[in-house]
């Protein structure tokens, strides 16, 4: 068995330690699953996929390494200045911080350091060190910032603790856990939600712009170039629209969103 271990961690790369055990053989810390195993990839992130044999964990590996490269390389393509780093608290509200992009590829390799002690349902105060490491699967220019000089991106965030280990209140990993189990039973969870809204005046009050109602075909106003401008900016976004339309009432308005995985749908929600 040890020689087995051995021969497998020197086909990782750096800290890819291959831990595994099997019945009657003492586990080995931190990171240990009953005949199946995690792989720490070259980046320190801790994969939160199940891996069955080691072509599976070398494969992931590789898709880690060309996951931060084509991060780097549309960075530096679009002239990226700022990545906003998104994830959310345990009630669902986005929470978000910003990186430059000299910055960029330590974030991927390491994750960055935050006070978790501030954030709802995080950590204690004497608990307070998290890391967030972006997912490049997220990573998505921000069409409403400058797009010709400094522009901003944004990257979803997996949190874990600073041994690496995820942390068990990040609602992405929450997802992610139930959606293995889904999987496991042979189940894949799809979503296609209706986001219903009002769009009104401004800011400081509920003063509608429309006197439109279900499907109804208002005329080009605000309300309509609103609408338009919204499905236009998600599209750009990554973001598929199935279609949308004005709803019930008076400057309430519904787009539909084009069914795709849980996890992104999550993301981009």
């Amino acid at each position: 068995m040890k020689k087995f271990i051995n021969e497998f961690t020197r086909n990782l790369l750096w800290g890819d330690s291959l831990l595994l055990d099997t019945k009657g053989e003492k586990k080995l810390p931190p990171y240990m699953l009953m005949k199946k195993f995690f792989c720490m990839n070259e980046d320190r992130r801790l994969k939160l996929d199940k891996f069955e044999t080691y072509q599976d964990a070398m494969a992931a590996t590789k898709n880690a390494k060309e996951g931060k490269e084509y991060v780097l390389k549309k960075a530096k393509e679009h002239d990226v200045k700022f990545i906003r780093l998104w994830f959310t608290d345990i009630l669902g509200m986005l929470k978000s911080f910003a990186i430059t992009v000299e910055e960029l590829e330590g974030a991927l390799e390491e994750g960055m350091g935050f006070d978790g002690s501030s954030i709802e349902g995080f950590a204690r105060i004497d608990e307070s060190d998290m890391m967030a490491l972006p997912d490049p699967e997220t990573f998505q220019l921000l069409p409403w910032r400058p797009k010709e000089h400094n522009a901003v991106a944004r990257m979803f965030c997996d949190i874990v603790n600073p041994d690496g280990t995820p942390f068990a209140g990040d609602p992405r990993y929450v997802l992610k856990r139930n959606l293995q189990k889904a999987a496991e039973k042979g189940f894949t969870y799809y979503v296609g939600p209706e986001l219903e809204y009002f769009y009104f005046k401004d800011k400081y009050a509920t003063e509608p712009i429309d006197e439109g109602g279900y499907f109804d075909m208002t005329p080009l106003d605000v309300a309509s170039d609103l609408r338009r401008e919204t499905v236009l900016t998600l599209e750009a976004m990554g973001i598929g629209v199935e279609y949308s339309h004005h709803e019930v009432a008076p400057s309430q308005h519904e787009i539909d969103m084009r069914y795709t995985d849980a996890l992104t749908m999550a993301d981009s929600v």
